[in-house]
């Protein structure tokens, strides 16, 4: 996704903000690289959201539509069509210009979504454990019982301790 965002803000099919796709490109790349550092062990997905969110805004500011920084339409022509017999035939090559200007951002948000979509619930240890509530709820259960002090719940490498109150 990346190397065809900058292939088509190279080849001017986009109007790309440089200095916003550096910065946040660089960033990226330092962020996620901190990540990897820190957390070289186990590198769990939520560690690289950070980065993910830069390289996103890269992404962006590289396939921003082309017209997005044009100057405003004559003040005689609010829609920026010109009056006259030929305003519906440039209306309509400008309905198409601007949808095939807006097509590069569009699919990269779309193809964004369905990813997001189907990758929203990440399968790792946190995810295998009970909700809270039926940790509270049994809790509540064992504290009910005469001369316990607590409950204490643990799961694979966490635990917690809730007092009788």
């Amino acid at each position: 996704m990346v190397v065809a965002a900058v292939v088509i803000a190279l080849g001017r099919l986009t109007a790309p903000n440089w200095p916003l796709a550096v910065t946040a490109l660089v960033f990226s790349v330092v962020l996620f690289i901190g990540e990897i550092v820190d957390n070289y062990q186990i590198v769990q997905p939520r560690y690289v959201i950070a980065p993910a969110l830069l390289l996103y805004t890269a992404i962006v500011a590289m396939l921003r539509p082309r017209g997005v920084t044009d100057e405003a339409p004559a003040a005689g022509d609010p829609d920026g069509v010109p009056s006259g017999d030929a305003s519906v035939t440039t209306a309509s090559r400008g309905t198409m210009s601007a949808i095939a200007a807006w097509t590069p951002l569009t699919v990269f948000a779309l193809l964004l979504a369905v990813v997001i979509g189907f990758n929203f619930r990440v399968v790792n240890t946190r995810s295998e454990s009970p909700p809270w509530s039926a940790v509270v709820a049994a809790a509540r259960h064992t504290c009910m019982k005469p001369g316990v002090a607590g409950y204490e719940y643990s799961h694979l490498w966490w635990h917690v301790h809730i007092p009788v109150q």
